[in-house]
Parts: C-alpha cells; sequence; structure tokens
C-alpha cells in the first residue's frame, strides 16, 4: 500500500470527520468517496479532488507535502495581507537558518554525504525555502 493512499486513508480519523460529511463537503457521494480511501481498492484517488479533500478536511496538505517530498519541490502559503514582517518571523528564519547550516555542515564535515544526509539536507533547506519565499512575499506586497 503507498504512502499516499494511506495518508489519504487516515484523514477522517485524524480529523475525526465523518466520511458522509466530507464527501458531502466535497460534493461527491459517500460511496465515492469510501472507494477512493479505500487503500486495497486499485483505483487512484483522483487528483481533481485532492485539493477540495484536504480543504474539507481542516486544510491538512500533508497529502500535498509528501507529494512534494517525491519529486522533490517544495509549496509554501503565500501571506495575502500584505502585512509588515514581524520579530517573531524573523527570530524564526534565524532559527531555521541556523538549524540548516549545521545540518549541511554536519553532512560535509568528513567529506562524503550518504543518502541520510542528503535526504536531511534537502528537507532543512526545503524548510527554510518556505520561510524565505513568505517573507519575501510579504516583503513584495
Amino acid at each position: 500500500m503507498c504512502q499516499i493512499t494511506t495518508l489519504l486513508h487516515e484523514y477522517p480519523k485524524k480529523h475525526g470527520l465523518s466520511i458522509e460529511w466530507i464527501a458531502d463537503t466535497m460534493g461527491i457521494s459517500c460511496s465515492t468517496l469510501q472507494r477512493y480511501l479505500n487503500p486495497f481498492d486499485p483505483r487512484p484517488f483522483p487528483l481533481r479532488l485532492l485539493l477540495p479533500f484536504m480543504r474539507a478536511c481542516n486544510n491538512d496538505y500533508a497529502v500535498l507535502d509528501l507529494l512534494e517530498s517525491r519529486i522533490g519541490r517544495s509549496a509554501y502559503p503565500v501571506a495575502c495581507e500584505g502585512l509588515d514582517i514581524s520579530c517573531a518571523e524573523v527570530t524564526k528564519f534565524a532559527k531555521e537558518s541556523g538549524k540548516a547550516l549545521c545540518t549541511l555542515a554536519g553532512a560535509i564535515e568528513d567529506g562524503v554525504i550518504d543518502e541520510d544526509e542528503k535526504r536531511n539536507c534537502t528537507r532543512e533547506l526545503l524548510e527554510l525555502q518556505a520561510i524565505v519565499n513568505g517573507l519575501l512575499g510579504r516583503l513584495n506586497q
């Protein structure tokens, strides 16, 4: 069973929502949603329903995060309010920058970067990228 199917199957339980309520919110029948969420059904979850499903589940984008990590991409929320950058945001940026740099330094310290170190470095840099892009989005509004 693939990670995405498992994750989708766990969503209703995770959020305490009924399959009936989620299906109604998405505008599809309950039996159709149950079939899509069945990890043993060979039919894939339709991509066109992925965002409505995540929105119905309290805007939980864990499935999207998993898809992004599989293709080596990163998405991040874009601030639309045009608010000023707060001290807390700058502090978070500084902490995440330090964390990413420490991870990179540890990975290259012995002159060899193994697969686990590559994954850790990639994850840290993508998290930092999301913070930087969020700050840029707020600055450029």
